[in-house]
């Protein structure tokens, strides 16, 4: 490692620039600069990492950030060594939606509080544009998956206009 590189835990330092690496579930591992944007995932296989790197304009490659965070953190059993993730997080946006269409969402969300794995459901909602958005907060990846894929759904969700999956959700 060079004079101004070092990994304390799961933060590396390159030349003065702090970088986190977070789990992220499923053997992945989010990289987030000193701002908190995601700068891409690390998967430990082994002892290799193989990245995933978004390319942001002025980082150092993913790999080079995983490269060093893995030399602390691969244990002899070629595992990382970082905590779990506490759960994964959706987070749907939808545009105006009905009374009708609502009232279906709020039962799709009592059925959706009922399945495995789900840590915690929310529908918030700006009465004065309509606009709104679902968020629900799972153990897994394979929870989240298993509740999307499930045949005997109550109610119906909200159409999305997007839908962001976060690998990481810290808890207070």
């Amino acid at each position: 490692m060079a004079a101004k590189t070092r990994v304390d835990g799961n933060r590396v330092t390159m030349d003065d620039l702090v970088y986190e690496v977070k789990p992220a579930g499923d053997g992945y591992h989010s990289v987030h600069d000193e701002f908190g944007n995601v700068l891409g995932y690390l998967r430990v296989r082994g002892k290799t990492i193989v990245p995933e790197d978004y390319k942001v304009d002025g980082a150092p490659p993913v790999m080079q950030i995983g490269r060093l965070w893995g030399a602390v953190h691969l244990d002899k059993d070629n595992k990382a060594a970082a905590p779990v993730s506490k759960g994964v997080c959706q987070i749907s946006t939808h545009e105006a939606a009905t009374d009708t269409q609502l009232e279906s969402a709020r039962i799709h969300r009592a059925w959706l509080k009922k399945q495995t794995g789900i840590k915690a459901s929310y529908l918030v909602r700006d009465p004065a544009t309509g606009k709104a958005m679902s968020i629900s907060i799972w153990q897994t990846r394979a929870h989240l998956d298993a509740a999307q894929s499930a045949t005997d759904k109550e109610g119906t969700a909200l159409a999305a206009s997007s839908v962001e999956v976060y690998p990481f959700v810290e808890e207070p």
